[in-house]
C-alpha cells in the first residue's frame, strides 16, 4: 500500500508537471499571435491611430504602434531585442523544446498509470486470497454439528 501511495504521488506530481508544460506552450502560441498582430497593424495603414499596447497578457497602454523590435524574455530575467522573424523563430523553438519534453512526459506517465493498474490488480487478488484464507479458517474452526 506505501508503494501505491508513493507511485500515485509521483503520477500526480508528473500529471501537474505535464499540464504546466502545456500552459507554457499556450503561452508562448500567444506571444507569436501578440508579435503578429502587432507587426499586421503596423503594416497596415492605421499606423496614425491609437491602440492599446499589450504590456502582459492584462495589462494594456494607449500608444501607437511605431514598433521595429521586440523585447523577448530570455530567461532568468534577462531580455533581448528581436524582429518579428527572430521573436517568432524564438517563441516556435521553446514550443518544439516543451512538446519534446511534453511527448517524453506523456510516456512517463502512462508507464506510471499502467503501473498503478498493475498495482491495484495485485491488492485485489492479495485481499481475495486473504478472504479465502479467513473462510476456510472458520469452516475448521466450526463444529460439527453431530445427529
Amino acid at each position: 500500500m506505501a508503494f501505491k501511495q508513493n507511485t500515485q504521488q509521483e503520477l500526480i506530481h508528473l500529471q501537474s508537471s505535464y499540464d504546466a508544460l502545456l500552459l507554457a506552450q499556450s503561452k508562448y502560441k500567444d506571444c507569436i499571435n501578440s508579435v503578429n498582430l502587432i507587426e499586421d497593424n503596423r503594416e497596415s495603414e492605421s499606423t496614425d491611430k491609437e491602440m492599446f499596447i499589450p504590456l502582459t497578457s492584462s495589462l494594456y497602454v494607449r500608444g501607437k504602434n511605431q514598433v521595429e523590435n521586440f523585447k523577448i524574455d530570455i530567461g532568468t530575467g534577462y531580455f533581448v531585442e528581436k524582429n518579428q522573424e527572430e521573436s517568432i523563430s524564438f517563441f516556435k523553438k521553446r514550443i518544439d523544446k516543451l512538446n519534446g519534453d511534453a511527448v517524453k512526459l506523456k510516456a512517463l506517465i502512462t508507464e506510471k498509470v499502467s503501473l498503478m493498474q498493475t498495482i491495484d490488480a495485485i491488492i485485489r487478488e492479495k485481499i481475495i486470497a486473504s478472504q479465502r484464507a479467513q473462510q476456510e479458517a472458520q469452516t475448521k474452526e466450526a463444529p460439527v454439528a453431530s445427529k
